[in-house]
């Protein structure tokens, strides 16, 4: 497998992670640094441990459903990063949608750390209508 191909396998690794709930998928995935960051609906979470904690708590409730509607893949040498649009939708244990975005833009940072790329900055938001 090429970098683009592994970075593309750690972006639908995330969105099988969130989807299912799974914390085991998401610890590997995310860099173990006290800078990973995530950048959700214009709240800052920063901190490895700080994440894992708080996906946590969310998985309690629900799971987010994320699909690709156009990724691009950029990398040079150890560090990558990937910009999307992405269809989002977050359901309750039960499958209920809480919320639908039809367009959610994505970016994300990825470092190769012991050859696996791991996401260290994540950002998405809705545009404004």
């Amino acid at each position: 497998m090429n970098d683009e191909d592994e970075i593309r396998a750690a972006m639908n690794s995330w969105n099988e992670a969130v989807a299912e709930g799974n914390i085991t998928e998401l610890s590997k995935i995310l860099l173990k640094d006290d800078k990973t960051m995530l950048l959700s609906r214009g709240i800052q979470y920063v901190g490895y441990d700080l994440l894992i904690e708080q996906f946590k708590e969310w998985f309690k409730t629900m799971r987010i459903h994320l699909t690709s509607k156009g990724m691009i893949i950029n990398h040079l040498g150890s560090v990558a990063w990937v910009a999307d649009d992405q269809y989002g939708k977050i359901v309750d244990l039960q499958g209920n949608i809480l919320s639908e975005t039809p367009i959610l833009k994505w970016t994300s940072v990825l470092v190769r750390r012991n050859g696996k790329w791991v996401f260290t900055q994540i950002h998405h938001s809705t545009p404004q209508p």
